[in-house]
């Protein structure tokens, strides 16, 4: 007898970001939901990049959910059929070089903040201020 487990992660092909053409426009075109993923859970949900009639699975990150909220709200069906434009970055993630793609809707842009992390803010505001309740690490009191 086979034992079978149903299948709970997102069907078909995913996007590749390092293949992504930077400054292309596109839409997601289903709801954002969370799945379980090799390293964790991620809010996944299929998007359909312009010049493209087939859509994909797309792994959305935090400072692209934070933008997608502060632009259509928190329900993930209001950010559906909404264009948007892809930024690509290369950094290095736990040592290895990989391409990071950000959704940006229309007038927002790609900043740093000022601890150096990326965020996704209006055109022509100031990037959120670090949290003064954040305590300060002193490197001098790190054990290695």
């Amino acid at each position: 007898m086979s034992i079978y487990q149903k299948l709970t992660g997102a069907q078909g092909p995913w996007i590749k970001n390092s293949e992504v053409k930077d400054g292309s426009r596109a839409k997601l075109v289903s709801e954002t939901e969370p799945k379980e993923g090799k390293y964790g859970m991620r809010d996944v949900s299929k998007i359909r990049l312009e010049n493209d009639s087939e859509p994909k699975n797309v792994n959305i990150n935090k400072p692209s959910i934070n933008a997608l909220v502060g632009a259509f709200g928190e329900d993930s069906k209001n950010w559906v059929n909404k264009y948007l434009t892809l930024k690509t970055m290369r950094m290095s993630v736990a040592g290895r070089m990989v391409t990071a793609l950000y959704l940006i809707s229309e007038g927002y842009e790609l900043t740093e903040d000022a601890g150096g992390y990326l965020v996704i803010v209006k055109s022509g505001q100031p990037a959120p201020e670090l949290d003064p309740n954040e305590p300060e690490i002193n490197v001098d009191e790190i054990p290695f």
